[in-house]
């Protein structure tokens, strides 16, 4: 049995004849760039995640960019993320001019620590940067509680966390008083909050491989209104839009309209398909219960994952993924170097020592995990990890 880490081919068998639909609708309107499409997907974006507006981007990478340009953050500014991460995170602090700072994680989400955040603010901070790692929520409640308190910029990357929420009444009761006042965590009324919502801002990735997946790259910024409007000028090499002059220095960060009408397409199937990932990784917890050694990922009390990814903790990750990939299994080993480990961010100094993000990168192995996977290839890519620890 040959099993992929993600099977687009599985997706495209059952809505593959909605897509050809929306791109023929695209090639028949012969407007590529921007135009009606672009504008119903950021509409319904803005309404799935329950923010005020979205914008349509060409990538994540740059949503978080021009989130944080749109915000006024840059030269002499710090920014506190987490070193567990893809290099977009703290590669879009750079890119404004501004110091990525980088917090320890907590072991069980993996997630930014928001006791390591508030160790860091200093009156360098303007902003802090989250990320959702393989779809489980970081600490919003309390990152927000944070970033009210000393007034910064909070942007959510959420590259991979469409789909996911917090329960806030739940979130609450998971944890102590005591450590609630510590945290900084406000009371509130029970409600499900959408990821996305979090924050002054949000970026999605529409990679292929994420949960809501283009046919390229593609990313999505939510935020409030005037935000949003100052990262439209942006993203069209900063034309004002009403007056077609060009008051400030942009780029060619369009989504287009191609990626934006399958999108919009996909996105009616989002909820089912997290929850059939969901159940996936259930299964998946099942089967290799028995096994010693590792940590298998799990949803914190009041979190709602999006389950992008099915990730275990082991140090014999890179032995593994060999192991498996002999029983023709597709896995993959992320983050073995951390952000603060890599040439990019050499010459930064570390406030704090990043115990448990070096603890977990030493070693992530993700299983594959995506909403067609069989119970069969499950039980087939669970003995291939059984043998492959026996050996």
């Amino acid at each position: 049995m040959k099993i992929p880490l993600t099977d687009l081919g599985a997706q495209d068998a059952e809505i593959g004849h909605l897509i050809r639909e929306a791109a023929a609708r695209v090639f028949a309107s012969q407007q590529y760039i921007l135009g009606g499409e672009v504008t119903t997907f950021e509409q319904a974006m803005a309404q799935r995640v329950g923010s005020a507006a979205a914008v349509g981007l060409s990538s994540c990478s740059d949503a978080l960019f021009l989130a944080l340009q749109a915000a006024g953050v840059g030269a002499g500014d710090e920014v506190i993320t987490t070193s567990l991460s893809f290099v977009a995170t703290a590669e879009a602090i750079l890119r404004v001019g501004a110091t990525p700072v980088f917090a320890d994680v907590e072991p069980a989400s993996l997630c930014i620590d928001p006791l390591a955040v508030r160790q860091l603010v200093n009156s360098k901070t303007r902003a802090i940067l989250p990320v959702h790692l393989f779809g489980h929520p970081a600490d919003m409640p309390a990152l927000r509680a944070i970033a009210a308190e000393y007034h910064l910029f909070l942007l959510e990357d959420a590259a991979q966390a469409l789909g996911a929420s917090i329960r806030l009444r739940e979130h609450r009761l998971e944890r102590n008083a005591d450590e609630q006042r510590e945290r900084g965590v406000p009371p509130g009324e029970d409600q499900e909050i959408p990821i996305g919502a979090w924050g002054d801002a949000a970026a999605f990735s529409f990679f292929p491989g994420k949960v809501l997946g283009g046919a390229g790259d593609g990313g999505m910024l939510v935020a409030d209104l005037a935000l949003i409007n100052k990262v439209k000028q942006l993203r069209v090499h900063g034309r004002d839009l009403a007056m077609g002059t060009f008051e400030q220095l942009g780029g060619n960060f369009r989504l287009d309209a191609l990626q934006a009408a399958i999108l919009a397409a996909k996105l009616p199937f989002l909820d089912s398909w997290v929850e059939r990932r969901r159940s996936a990784a259930l299964r998946y917890h099942e089967l290799l219960a028995p096994l010693e050694g590792v940590l298998l990922p799990q949803e914190a009390i009041g979190m709602s994952s999006a389950w992008n990814y099915y990730v275990l903790q082991t140090p014999r990750a890179q032995e593994l993924s060999q192991k498996m990939r002999e029983d023709s299994i597709q896995t993959s080993v992320y983050y073995s170097t951390p952000l603060h480990r890599q040439p990019l961010f050499a010459r930064l100094t570390l406030p704090q020592p990043l115990v448990h993000t070096e603890v977990a990168a030493q070693g992530l192995l993700a299983l594959p995990l995506f909403p067609e996977i069989t119970e069969e290839a499950q039980e087939y890519v669970a003995s291939s990890l059984k043998r492959a620890f026996r050996k």
